[in-house]
C-alpha cells in the first residue's frame, strides 16, 4: 500500500513539473533562447514518459466467453492495479 501511494505522489508532482515546464518552454520561445529552451523540452519530454509509464492507462480487450462475445474497458497502472472496470456484451444481430 506504501508503494501505491508514493507512485500516486510521484505522479502528481510529475504532473506539477511538466506544466511548469510548458510554461517555462513558452516563455523561453517568447525570448528567443533557443537552446535554453531546447533543454527545457528534452526535460519536459523525459517527465511526459515517466508520467505515462507510472500513471492510470486506458485499456481495453475484446473477447468471447459462453459463447458470447464481450467487450471490457477498463483503466490500470503500472502495478498493474485496475479500476472502472467495465463489460459489455455484443450482440451480433444486423439490423
Amino acid at each position: 500500500m506504501e508503494n501505491k501511494n508514493v507512485f500516486n505522489k510521484t505522479v502528481e508532482t510529475l504532473t506539477k513539473d511538466a506544466k511548469s515546464l510548458t510554461e517555462k518552454f513558452h516563455k523561453l520561445q517568447e525570448t528567443g533562447d533557443i537552446r535554453a529552451s531546447i533543454d527545457c523540452l528534452r526535460l519536459l519530454k523525459d517527465t511526459l514518459s515517466l508520467i505515462k509509464e507510472y500513471d492510470w492507462r486506458l485499456m481495453y480487450s475484446e473477447y468471447e466467453t459462453d459463447g458470447k462475445k464481450q467487450v471490457s474497458v477498463w483503466e490500470q497502472n503500472h502495478c498493474g492495479d485496475i479500476r472502472n472496470h467495465k463489460i459489455w456484451n455484443v450482440d451480433n444481430q444486423i439490423i
